[in-house]
């Protein structure tokens, strides 16, 4: 993700269009700089790709690469958290698929815990 991209979204605007759309359901928060963020489906326009603009006090993104780029900022601090003691010493702990169950709680089905 290039730098140029925080001066349209930071930590705080992630992190608050994920608790107003969790748990509101809603692209608006009032601690966020817009006032609502809108997604531009994917192949919608012919022309060119809408992506960081902003309109008036609203935030446009291009759904498909704003997917991308959050995936890419995961796997880059992914890699990052892996090397820190602290992840590494809980990791054991963290959430995991268990392809059998885990037993004396339930056997013979895949679970996450």
């Amino acid at each position: 993700m290039d730098p140029e991209y925080f001066d349209f979204i930071d930590g705080n605007v992630c992190y608050n269009f994920r608790c107003s759309m969790l748990h509101q359901w809603r692209t608006q928060h009032k601690g966020n700089q817009y006032s609502r963020i809108i997604f531009i489906e994917p192949n919608s326009t012919n022309i060119i790709k809408i992506h960081r603009c902003r309109i008036f006090d609203a935030l446009l993104l291009d759904l498909e690469t704003f997917c991308e780029d959050m995936i890419d900022a995961a796997e880059k601090w992914y890699d990052a958290a892996m090397k820190l003691p602290e992840i590494q010493e809980n990791i054991e702990k963290s959430v995991n698929i268990y392809p059998t169950g885990i037993p004396p709680y339930i056997k013979g089905i895949p679970v996450i815990s």
